[in-house]
């Protein structure tokens, strides 16, 4: 597979970037404003417009920063993204000693957001609208031993959950013009990240029902209904979980799980579901926001 990382800043100002990382400018003022630019690293040529090459319009993060020894300069400070890869807060600076700084950032903004405790996390149930979808979308990103500059020091944000794409197709028999909602049931939807890590706790809470973003109902000619999307805590759901249900027309289609199945962080899973009058048939194949498996499996009607 190829892999191609995403930064929304240009090549050569990257390589400069890190080149400023690793040896201080004694040229700039004792009190130097910290810059900061972002981008997702996708693993894949990205397939959505919502945050797979940049993070959206608006959206707001937490951001921390210490000197490399470890002593604490900024915590859990509020920044925005401007939508084109930069942030607006307020003003940062370098240490006055000279110290190079840590910086570690995660999304969505938690006002109770700590580097001292893994910071508490839950997908939201309703992500129909791009709030709640990307409400749902926890990033992470960090930068260690920078040392003062005048450039942009890039943030680098990794998708930590599961991101699952639909893609329903019409057999024989089937209508997909009233096609109302997908949901994903069964599935825990807590968790938790360990900020100075970046590393994901188990899936908790109880089971929730997760409404997919992008569903709609076919026009005249077209056979199958794609970018559908939602997010959940990665976890392995047992076998006879009813995990998919598709609302057609007043009738609810079911896929129940033959066997476990896992869904890992970090990754994407393209699930490909034929709604027949008997059920569902389902295949999915796993890619890299990796690479897997395919899933081949039947639903039923209720």
């Amino acid at each position: 597979m190829k892999i191609n990382k995403l930064f929304l800043v240009g090549l050569v100002t990257t390589s400069v970037v890190f080149s400023s990382c690793s040896k201080e400018d004694s040229n700039l003022p004792e009190q130097t404003p910290i810059a900061l630019s972002s981008g997702i690293d996708m693993g894949i040529a990205p397939t959505r417009a919502m945050q797979e090459t940049q993070i959206a319009l608006n959206e707001k993060l937490s951001l921390f920063i210490n000197k490399a020894s470890g002593v604490n300069m900024y915590e859990n400070i509020e920044i925005t993204a401007n939508g084109s890869g930069g942030f607006t807060h307020t003003p940062l600076y370098y240490p006055m000693d000279g110290s190079n700084i840590d910086i570690y950032a995660v999304h969505p903004y938690s006002s109770s957001a700590s580097l001292s405790a893994a910071i508490p996390f839950s997908v939201q149930e309703d992500q129909t609208t791009t709030a709640g979808y990307l409400a749902s979308d926890l990033l992470y990103a960090t930068q260690t031993n920078v040392a003062r500059n005048a450039n942009a020091i890039p943030l680098t944000f990794a998708h930590k959950l599961t991101q699952l794409e639909f893609t329903i197709k019409k057999s024989t028999g089937s209508d997909l013009t009233n096609l109302q909602t997908v949901t994903i049931n069964g599935m825990k939807g807590s968790t938790t990240i360990t900020v100075p890590t970046g590393a994901l706790g188990e899936a908790t809470g109880s089971a929730v029902s997760i409404q997919a973003n992008g569903v709609h109902g076919t026009e005249e000619g077209e056979t199958e209904v794609s970018g559908i999307t939602a997010i959940v805590v990665p976890q392995t759901v047992a076998t006879g979980v009813k995990l998919f249900k598709i609302g057609i027309g007043g009738i609810d289609y079911f896929y129940t799980t033959t066997s476990p199945l896992t869904f890992e962080n970090g990754k994407k899973y393209n699930l490909q579901l034929t709604i027949n009058q008997t059920g569902i048939e389902l295949e999915s194949v796993i890619e890299a926001w990796g690479e897997g498996d395919t899933i081949i499996g039947e639903g039923e009607a209720e």
